[in-house]
């Protein structure tokens, strides 16, 4: 069983038994909530998400950032969720790109809103193909515009009402 080094630092994995238990942890989840009606996983599958998401498994960070993220109670747990979603977005990692730049387009209690970060997330998600990403970014696109359109519109008003202030009569 050999271990494979990732550009992620000093962060070494071991592929078959990240898999295996990202595996186990996806059939917990979907046996307690799909079949169970529960809205959270319970804590082992969490767990288990978070054991090998600490090794640099990148669609275990995606999952666990989204159910502590968007599911968690404690702003704490939004926040970890959070880092856990930026950090799979620094490696190209689309839904959570997506997961962020939609976070910051509307703003919560852990994250404020900016339509900058927004459209930078966004954008990369979008450039992998993420169509959502696409259609959120073009809101974002077709909403500057308008701004532009009527801080321009409110200038050329201004400075028409400067120009007759000015001319003599």
């Amino acid at each position: 069983m050999g271990m494979v080094m990732k550009n992620e630092g000093s962060i070494s994995t071991d592929n078959w038994l990240c898999r295996s238990v990202y595996f186990f942890a996806q059939k917990l989840i979907f046996v307690r909530c799909n079949k169970g009606r529960r809205a959270f996983p319970p804590a082992l599958a969490l767990n288990m998400l978070k054991w090998i998401a600490n090794r640099g498994f990148i669609p275990a960070k995606v999952q666990l950032g989204q159910f502590l993220f968007e599911l968690g109670v404690a702003k704490a747990d939004k926040r970890n969720g959070l880092e856990y979603l930026r950090q799979a977005a620094k490696v190209d990692e689309p839904n959570a790109q997506f997961i962020l730049g939609r976070s910051f387009m509307m703003g919560c209690d852990v994250v404020s809103q900016d339509l900058k970060q927004a459209a930078h997330w966004l954008a990369l998600a979008a450039d992998s193909g993420h169509a959502e990403a696409q259609q959120f970014l073009e809101i974002i696109r077709q909403n500057d515009a308008r701004m532009h359109a009527k801080t321009s519109l409110v200038g050329a008003q201004a400075s028409s009402k400067v120009a007759q202030d000015v001319v003599p009569a």
